[in-house]
């Protein structure tokens, strides 16, 4: 494992010799990062919430949130199927539900 002058997390190499490498921005957060041959960037809104990853150019994940700034959806692709997890919440923010959808990749139906 290798860190920066900040403590930040750069490089770790695995037990099995891949190694991995770290980009963050100047506040810290992680914007790219480097695995055999793949290189994924995360995307951050003005508010600093997670919204995209890319890895080598195709968008793998996406955040939703709600207008309080609350995780509502998590997406994914998953054997050419768009995976997305829905959150729910009670009025104090609590965690209370969590389902899954899987969508056909040409219909879009559940």
């Amino acid at each position: 494992f290798r860190y920066d002058v900040l403590d930040r997390l750069i490089q770790e190499t695995g037990f099995d010799g891949r190694t991995q490498r770290y980009h963050h921005d100047l506040t810290g957060k992680l914007i790219r990062s480097e695995d055999e041959g793949l290189v994924t960037h995360w995307h951050y809104d003005e508010a600093d919430r997670l919204t995209h990853r890319t890895v080598n150019g195709e968008t793998a994940e996406q955040w939703q949130y709600d207008e309080r700034g609350w995780l509502t959806d998590i997406s994914h692709i998953s054997e050419g199927h768009r995976v997305t997890v829905h959150y729910g919440y009670d009025e104090k923010g609590r965690l209370t539900g969590e389902r899954q959808t899987v969508h056909h990749p040409q219909t879009e139906a559940l």
